[in-house]
């Protein structure tokens, strides 16, 4: 590893080293872009830091490699794929579903683990359409069920910015959750 020209570039270098840690894997790694965060393969994308990196910001960069290296480290493909549902949105959901348990499991045993992650939920929110649906049908069911898994298994109050969406959908989906 070179050493840091500068606080952005230690920033990031630590970043992926604490990802590779969490996902206990070696060879996963973070790459900073402008399109939408997410995972695939050996692969973290995360929005690319300001210059100045806010302490919120930072939080948030720390949440989305905190979520994918925790996938990594806890999530089992092929039990996975058994149960996948051939839908569309049942694949969404199931999947949602999946991402709040390992994310509950981390922020379970690690403390800084679960502040990053209340960060990285906060951004995430503001872009998903739960933010602006004005009726139950224009909430997606995976980002609701993922919010609420998320308060049941950590007591984590949902964002302030959800919470509109997530109560056009709220009673129906815990009837039928039970």
């Amino acid at each position: 590893m070179s050493k840091p020209t500068n606080a952005a570039d230690e920033f990031r270098q630590v970043l992926a080293a604490t990802a590779r840690a969490v996902g206990r894997d070696d060879s996963f790694d973070v790459v900073y872009t402008t399109d939408r965060p997410g995972a695939a393969g050996q692969q973290v994308r995360v929005p690319q830091p300001l210059r100045a990196l806010p302490a919120t910001q930072a939080a948030e960069l720390r949440g989305w490699c905190d979520a994918a290296a925790l996938r990594k480290r806890h999530h089992d493909a092929g039990m996975h794929a058994r149960g996948l549902p051939q839908s569309p949105e049942g694949r969404e959901i199931y999947d949602a579903a999946e991402q709040a348990r390992v994310e509950a499991l981390g922020a379970r045993d690690m403390a800084g683990a679960a502040i990053n992650l209340n960060a990285m939920v906060d951004a995430r929110c503001k872009l998903d359409p739960i933010a602006r649906a004005r009726s139950a049908p224009e909430v997606p069911l995976g980002t609701a069920l993922s919010l609420l898994i998320r308060e049941r298994l950590q007591s984590t109050a949902t964002p302030d910015i959800a919470l509109n969406g997530l109560a056009l959908v709220r009673e129906d989906i815990e009837g039928k959750a039970g």
